[in-house]
């Protein structure tokens, strides 16, 4: 306990005092109690396939299991819960000694165990599987590139004291953190996606095959296949949905698609051909008016870019009166609850739509509100579900902090 106050003192764990003694804690409850190690690591998440540990199955990341569990409990304010968790991070891999290579392992296992708990949910009005994936996909994500960032302006600003001319390198964090996402392939026990997220599992593992088959990505057959699934013969699991949540953080590149068994060993011929026009993002994109069926397949999919989100954000503003109702139901769907690589993005625009400007041809006494209030009210009312409150306040913080 010492350490860590030491630690604190050097302004490891962070600026913020409340954070910082949270941390502590955090950690001094579960040093003091490694008997509740059992509680969170069942038998058989503690090996991979082939029987070995890799140094993170270790009782000393406990305490993220316990911060995390706290976040989706409501024990701990939700709204800091990426500084706080890149803090923890950083403070048991400084703790312990451990190199980052495995606290990079021991965060994500974390992050998964608390997803594979939900397969015995509780009962009553409480954030149930889809917060768990947004820790896992969207906050564990971020709190990653917080870490990697962190040193990676170090290095530049040397580089820039030093006056010398070098070509940007990744630091240490981040060649720790590709040797730890292809280990965590392994763990397939860890990695078996939840019923309700299979077919976002198999899309993603779809996705690397048609990248190494030769076939653009926005060719408009991802989306063909997301509809008939039987085209394409694939096996997705959760390690699919980090790998992708990574290199949409640009944590990782498509040499990901390469990596020995992600894409899959057996699939069958995929056409080289682009198939007609499916009802979907790609279609929006082209101008597409927001018909029912439009209208169904955007609720019922999450917009894959922040360009997509920003079409959708401006007929919500711009569109005739209906669309701007559809729009606002669209943004508080698939893309706020599961748009985990873009899920931010989907919180700062539902947030906007809640307070927007005054429009600059508006006059009278009357508020602008009055004429918004349709819009509104479909925002509220997809917001109304637990898991959508929880995920806006995981992402809230992290809009306010971008913005200092």
């Amino acid at each position: 306990m010492h350490f860590l106050m030491h630690l604190k003192l050097d302004g490891q764990i962070s600026k913020s005092p409340l954070i910082g003694d949270h941390l502590l804690s955090v950690c001094a409850c579960c040093l003091q109690t490694p008997q509740h190690s059992e509680i969170f690591i069942a038998p058989g998440f503690m090996t991979d396939s082939c029987g070995q540990c890799h140094g993170a199955n270790s009782s000393i990341w406990i305490p993220i299991d316990l911060y995390l569990e706290d976040c989706i409990d409501g024990a701990v304010a939700a709204t800091n819960a990426i500084e706080i968790l890149s803090g923890l991070v950083k403070i048991l891999q400084a703790v312990n000694g451990t190199t980052w290579h495995d606290a990079f392992l021991g965060l994500w296992m974390a992050s998964l165990r608390l997803v594979q708990r939900e397969r015995d949910p509780h009962e009553g009005p409480v954030p149930r599987l889809d917060s768990r994936l947004c820790i896992l996909l969207s906050i564990t994500t971020l709190a990653v590139a917080n870490i990697i960032e962190e040193e990676e302006a170090k290095l530049v600003n040397e580089v820039e004291q030093s006056n010398q001319s070098q070509e940007k390198r990744g630091g240490k964090r981040r060649k720790d953190l590709l040797s730890c996402l292809q280990i965590l392939g392994d763990y397939e026990s860890l990695l078996v996606p939840p019923p309700s997220v299979i077919s976002a599992a198999n899309q993603a593992a779809t996705k690397a095959m048609i990248f190494v088959s030769g076939l653009p990505i926005g060719s408009g057959y991802l989306e063909s296949t997301n509809i008939n699934c039987n085209s394409i013969n694939c096996s997705g699991n959760l390690w699919h949905l980090i790998i992708e949540a990574c290199i949409s953080r640009k944590l990782v590149d498509t040499s990901a698609y390469f990596w020995p068994g992600y894409a899959g060993e057996k699939m069958k011929p995929i056409p080289h051909t682009v198939p007609g026009q499916v009802p979907g993002w790609s279609a929006l994109m082209k101008g597409a008016p927001l018909t029912p069926p439009l209208l169904t397949a955007l609720s019922r999919s999450s917009a894959s870019s922040l360009a997509e989100l920003e079409k959708i954000y401006e007929v919500a503003i711009n569109g005739s009166d209906d669309d701007k109702v559809s729009a606002a139901s669209i943004l508080c769907s698939a893309s706020l609850i599961r748009g985990w690589n873009i899920q931010n993005h989907a919180v700062r625009f539902v947030l906007k739509l809640l307070s927007p400007p005054a429009p600059v041809d508006h006059s009278g006494t009357d508020s602008h509100l009055i004429s918004h209030g349709p819009v509104m009210n479909a925002v509220l009312t997809g917001l109304s579900s637990v898991d959508c409150v929880q995920v806006s306040l995981f992402m809230v913080w992290f809009q306010s902090s971008q913005l200092h």
